[in-house]
């Protein structure tokens, strides 16, 4: 069998969310150190100064820049390294399911599944119960390499989720 999903995936999604939560959380420490300073500025000025003016532009813009900046970041880097740390997690410890199959061609459509960016391997599967073909999707990293599979292969794969672990050609090599 071809090991597609390494255990190392999983310390490497940890440490990228790890990385990334110690940029923001580094960003609004300065943030605050600054906003902090102009803060005791301005309480140690008299009544109506004409530096409060000084202040505000020097506070306002940076506090826009950041309020946006924190959007963005959580919401895409933290966002996004999260789905994959959680993803990864379950594909090591979930229930793996074993089939076999004929391949049929590659799909490099992005889809999303569990808000991480997936491609797709299409297979021709026996459904025992319907008795008859279908077509199935099992989903591979967007980041990562395709296995390299030729149209009319037979092929066993182990899967978590419809996510691919492992796979061995068995015909048509």
């Amino acid at each position: 069998m071809i090991t597609y999903f390494k255990s190392e995936f999983v310390s490497e999604a940890e440490k990228e969310f790890r990385k990334n939560l110690v940029i923001y959380i580094v960003t609004a420490i300065f943030y605050l150190i600054y906003s902090s300073i102009f803060l005791i500025w301005y309480l140690t000025l008299p009544y109506k100064s004409g530096q409060i003016t000084t202040i505000k532009v020097c506070l306002y813009p940076v506090s826009v820049i950041f309020v946006i900046y924190s959007f963005i970041f959580i919401g895409i880097k933290i966002k996004r390294a999260y789905a994959y740390k959680r993803l990864c997690s379950n594909i090591a410890v979930g229930l793996k399911e074993n089939n076999s199959a004929e391949f049929l061609g590659y799909d490099y459509t992005v889809s999303e599944k569990d808000g991480v960016e997936m491609k797709s391997l299409l297979f021709i599967e026996y459904n025992k119960f319907k008795k008859e073909n279908y077509e199935r999707r099992v989903y591979v990293f967007r980041d990562k390499d395709m296995p390299l599979l030729e149209k009319g292969q037979k092929v066993n794969f182990i899967t978590q989720a419809n996510i691919l672990c492992e796979y061995e050609i068995t015909q048509g090599e």
